[in-house]
């Protein structure tokens, strides 16, 4: 299921993907960038961000961002001395741009996205995939220093498959086009596949590295 939403201003990033239900503080400096937040938060404090495929890219054009991106929430903002931002925004939902247009005299980028709505499943499959990606996400935390331990925790309380989801996948710390593709995956079924997956690659690495470590 999709809807049109038309004109929201773009946040190109580098080097993360943001996800729905993802609060996370970004760093904003380019100019196009800067006028992009200042035309959201005269409006309804909405943006779209989505992920540059090349970090070094300083102006980037259609063809050099992911077309899937998220609909975000600018909570908080705050204006630095050099004339940068720093900001505080959550995700909200999955979209994809449809159109790119530049804004000569507001100096900001506009797209018009098309939003994107997974139907929610509450299949068999879904639920063994659900408790089985919890499970295997408690063994990665263990296992991954730079983790926080008490994240876990919060993801036991989790219900919605889709949510649950995006929030392990918010966690992984695995490269960019490989988070790009959880993000592009609408069906919870086979996003939570995916992370299962994932997951499973991840911890024979770590368990591999602890190995090697403890040999030394």
């Amino acid at each position: 299921m999709s809807e049109i939403i038309k004109e929201l201003p773009l946040l190109p990033v580098r080097d993360v993907v943001v996800f729905p239900y993802m609060v996370i503080p970004l760093a904003v400096g380019r100019v196009k960038s800067i006028r992009a937040v200042e035309q959201a938060m005269s409006s309804n404090r909405l943006i779209f961000i989505a992920t540059q495929k090349k970090v070094q890219t300083e102006d980037p054009k259609l063809e050099d961002i992911y077309s899937v991106g998220v609909i975000g929430e600018i909570l908080q903002m705050l204006k630095m001395a050099d004339g940068t931002l720093k900001l505080l925004v959550e995700g909200e939902r999955r979209g994809k741009i449809k159109n790119f247009e530049y804004i000569s005299e507001k100096e900001y980028v506009k797209v018009t996205i098309e939003t994107l709505f997974e139907e929610e499943e509450t299949t068999p499959q879904v639920e063994a995939l659900k408790r089985e990606a919890t499970e295997l996400f408690e063994e990665y935390v263990k296992l991954n220093r730079r983790l926080p331990i008490d994240i876990s925790s919060a993801i036991k309380t989790i219900e919605e498959p889709s949510k649950l989801a995006d929030t392990i996948a918010s966690h992984l710390l695995i490269k960019i086009p490989e988070r790009q593709e959880l993000l592009e995956t609408i069906s919870v079924n086979s996003r939570l596949t995916k992370i299962v997956e994932l997951l499973n690659r991840e911890i024979e690495i770590l368990n591999i590295e602890r190995r090697i470590q403890n040999r030394v």
